[in-house]
């Protein structure tokens, strides 16, 4: 906490009266993070370009990819998996997380009722959040940036492979 509020440029009174604790700091950094994360998935879903499935993808994790390190200095992809592995052990945590993820998969079943029916939305909203995931993840522990194309391109692939 020390480092953070140096580079922060604050007291540590001040500090410590907004975040008590590494808990509380680690717990407002990963809301803020997902409240962002939400907003722009939002906003891909009522963009006119995102009128497929392959579309809706490609355009929401390229929008991902540059969000990735819009904060200076902090990966959010890292933030977003560091934040992961710290709710199994928190429950304030975990309810941030899992109310966060409740109100994507909600922005992920709209954006689907644009290119499948409202029962089918559901299964797409649950395979969109696994490649947001996946993406995430494999980017985070990539030495290379991962292609959105050929990304999408494999899932589309995959998708079609009977």
């Amino acid at each position: 906490m020390e480092q953070v509020r140096e580079e922060a440029g604050v007291s540590a009174g001040l500090m410590y009266r907004y975040f008590p604790s590494k808990d509380d700091m680690l717990r407002a950094a990963i809301s803020g993070s997902m409240l962002q994360f939400e907003a722009l998935i939002t906003e891909v879903g009522s963009n006119e370009k995102a009128t497929t499935a392959a579309g809706y993808l490609r355009l929401l994790l390229d929008t991902l990819r540059r969000f990735r390190r819009h904060t200076e200095g902090v990966d959010l992809f890292t933030l977003a998996i560091q934040g992961w592995a710290h709710a199994h052990a928190r429950p304030q945590t975990k309810a941030i997380i899992t109310e966060s993820f409740a109100r994507q998969l909600e922005s992920y079943r709209s954006a689907a009722r644009r290119w499948t029916t409202r029962a089918k939305s559901e299964a797409a909203a649950q395979a969109i959040a696994a490649a947001v995931v996946g993406y995430v993840v494999q980017s985070a522990f990539s030495d290379t940036e991962i292609d959105v194309a050929r990304y999408c391109n494999g899932l589309t692939a995959l998708a079609g492979a009977r």
